[in-house]
C-alpha cells in the first residue's frame, strides 16, 4: 500500500526542522549569520541592512513552462539567493501561499514549508487567510510539533480567560547583527470562513494590541505583512497605526515596485509601503539604513528570478537549485501517481448545462471546426503527452495545474476527467472557451433547418464570452506579452 503523499512530505520536512534553527533563526541573539558560519565575513563597517521581500506565491511553486519568457519558481529563488548571498541580510516571505484550499494546494503547501523553512532558513513564515482556510488544527498541530514558524497577528482564539493568539503570540523577533527585527502579520477575512471558536480583530486594532504586546521585546525594526484588502489596505494602515516602519503589501500587484508609498509621521520618522509582487516572480530588495531612532529607506531594487528553461528536456534547467529542484520533481512525481486528477475532477457543478465535446458542435459549424482543427488549441493536449516523455518520471498529463488548461472544463463535474475517461474532452476545444454547451445543442437539434422562437433561442446561447475565456489561461504569468487581438487572427472563425 502506498504512503499518502502527505505524509511522504511531512517525513521530509520533519527531517529538515533543524534548519529553522540558522541565522534566521528567530529569537536567537547569538546564531550569527549562515554567511558567518560558511566563512564570507560580513563587512562590519557597512551600516545597511539589505532585506530581500516577496510574498502571494499563490500556489505557484514553478511557472507552468508552457511559454518563453516566465518567471519565478522556487528552485531559482533558491538558486539566486545562495548564488547572492553576500548581497542581503534577511530574506522574508509573506504569506497565502496556497491559491485555494483543496487537496492539491495542501500537498503544494507541505513542499513550500520544505523549501522555505528547511532549504532557504526563512525564520518566520506569515499566514494569509487563504492558508488559514485549509484548517486551523492542522497548523496549530504542525506549530506545536515544530516550532513557531507561523504568524497571523490579528487572528486570536476565544478563551473563557480572553482572547489567546493564534500560534502562542501575535508577533516574532527575527535577530540580526544589523537589526532587531519586530515581524506583524494581518491575515484579514477575505477568502476563508473563519471558525466560531476565532477572532480577526480589525487590522488597526490587531497591530496596537500585538505592539503592546511585545513591549518587552527588544527590536528596533516594525515589519508588518498586510495579506488581503490590496495597496489600499496597506496605506490605510500605514496612516492609521503608529509605530510601523514598513507594511509590505502582499496582494498589492502582480510586479514588484520600486517606487514606495511614503507615509510622513508626526514624530518625523517615516513608514513606507512596500510591494514585492506576486508567485514569486520578483524578489524586492530593501536597503535600509538607521539614523537616530528611526530606518531611512534608501533604494529598493527589483530582481527577476528568470525561469530558463533546460537545454536538454528532462534535465536541470540553468540557474536552478538542484536540492530544490529535486523536491519539486518529487512532489510532481507523487501528485501524478495518485489519484488527485480525478478527485479534483469534481469540485464545480458547471452553469449552462453540461460538457458535449467538440464533436457535438462540428455539424453546425464546420467552417469554425475547420479552423479549430488547424491551431494549436486542438493539440493542447498532445503537448501534455509529448512532455511526459520528455520529463519520464511525472505525467504533466495527470497533473490538475496542467490539464486545467489543456482540457474542456477540467474541475467541473462533467468537464474532463482523465484521459482514459473523457478522451473527447481533451485539447482545448470548443466549450473551453464558450461553456457547457448541452442545452445549446439540443435546442438546435430540435429546432434545425426551422425558425427557432428567438427568446428560446437566447436562452440557448453558449454560456460564456469567449474573449474573456481566453484570459484564465492566458494569463501575465502563463503568457507574457499576451494580446487577444494579434492571437485572434490565429484561430479566427464565425
Amino acid at each position: 500500500m502506498k504512503r499518502p503523499i502527505t505524509r511522504i512530505l511531512f517525513l521530509s520536512l520533519v527531517l529538515g526542522t533543524l534548519a529553522f534553527t540558522s541565522l534566521n533563526g528567530v529569537g536567537s541573539e547569538n546564531n550569527g549569520s549562515r554567511l558567518q558560519k560558511e566563512g564570507v565575513e560580513e563587512p562590519a563597517k557597512n551600516p545597511i541592512f539589505r532585506l530581500i521581500l516577496s510574498g502571494h506565491l499563490d500556489g505557484k511553486l514553478e511557472p507552468c513552462g508552457c511559454a518563453s519568457a516566465q518567471s519565478g519558481g522556487l528552485d531559482r529563488r533558491a538558486f539566486w539567493l545562495k548564488a547572492h548571498q553576500a548581497e542581503f541580510d534577511l530574506a522574508l516571505e509573506g504569506g497565502n501561499y496556497i491559491h485555494e484550499a483543496n487537496p492539491l494546494e495542501k500537498e503544494k503547501f507541505m513542499t513550500t514549508l520544505m523549501v522555505l523553512g528547511a532549504t532557504l532558513h526563512y525564520p518566520v513564515l506569515p499566514l494569509g487567510a487563504r492558508d488559514l482556510s485549509m484548517g486551523i488544527q492542522e497548523l496549530l498541530d504542525f506549530h506545536e510539533a515544530f516550532g513557531p514558524p507561523f504568524l497571523a497577528s490579528d487572528v486570536y482564539k476565544k478563551t473563557k480567560a480572553g482572547l489567546v493568539a493564534l500560534f502562542g503570540q501575535s508577533y516574532r523577533v527575527v535577530k540580526h547583527p544589523k537589526a532587531k527585527i519586530l515581524v506583524l502579520s494581518i491575515a484579514g477575512k477575505e477568502g476563508w470562513k473563519v471558525p466560531k471558536d476565532l477572532r480577526v480583530l480589525p487590522a488597526e486594532e490587531a497591530v496596537q494590541k500585538t505592539l503592546q504586546a511585545a513591549k518587552k521585546e527588544s527590536f528596533d525594526l516594525v515589519l508588518c505583512f498586510v495579506h488581503s484588502g490590496g495597496a489600499e489596505a496597506a496605506t490605510r494602515l500605514a496612516k492609521l497605526a503608529p509605530g510601523l516602519d514598513l507594511v509590505v503589501s502582499v496582494d498589492g500587484s502582480h510586479e514588484a515596485k520600486t517606487e514606495p508609498r511614503s507615509i510622513p509621521r508626526k514624530n518625523g520618522h517615516t513608514s513606507y509601503v512596500l510591494f514585492p509582487g506576486s508567485e514569486g516572480r520578483y524578489l524586492l530588495k530593501a536597503d535600509l539604513l538607521k539614523t537616530g531612532g528611526s530606518w531611512k529607506l534608501l533604494k529598493l531594487h527589483k530582481i527577476q528570478v528568470p525561469a530558463l528553461r533546460p537545454k536538454i528536456p528532462g534535465t536541470l534547467p540553468p540557474g536552478t537549485d538542484p536540492e530544490t529542484h529535486r523536491l519539486l520533481r518529487q512532489l510532481k512525481v507523487q501528485i501524478t501517481k495518485s489519484d488527485l486528477l480525478e478527485k479534483m475532477a469534481e469540485r464545480v457543478d458547471p452553469k449552462g448545462g453540461h460538457y458535449v465535446g467538440t464533436q457535438a458542435c462540428a455539424s453546425c459549424h464546420k467552417d469554425a471546426q475547420a479552423a479549430w482543427q488547424k491551431s494549436h488549441h486542438a493539440k493542447a493536449f498532445e503537448t501534455l503527452l509529448r512532455r511526459a516523455k520528455e520529463e519520464k518520471v511525472w505525467n504533466p498529463a495527470r497533473h490538475p495545474d496542467c490539464v486545467i488548461c489543456h482540457s474542456v472544463g477540467y474541475g467541473e463535474r462533467s468537464g474532463f476527467r482523465s484521459q482514459e475517461q473523457t478522451p473527447d474532452l481533451m485539447g482545448v476545444g470548443c466549450e473551453a472557451c464558450h461553456g457547457p454547451s448541452s442545452q445549446h445543442v439540443q435546442f438546435w437539434r430540435k429546432w434545425k433547418k426551422k425558425k427557432a422562437p428567438r427568446e428560446d433561442a437566447k436562452k440557448a446561447k453558449t454560456p460564456k464570452q469567449a474573449r474573456v475565456a481566453c484570459y484564465t489561461c492566458h494569463t501575465f504569468e502563463q503568457s507574457p506579452g499576451f494580446d487577444f487581438e494579434e492571437r485572434w487572427k490565429k484561430i479566427q472563425h464565425k
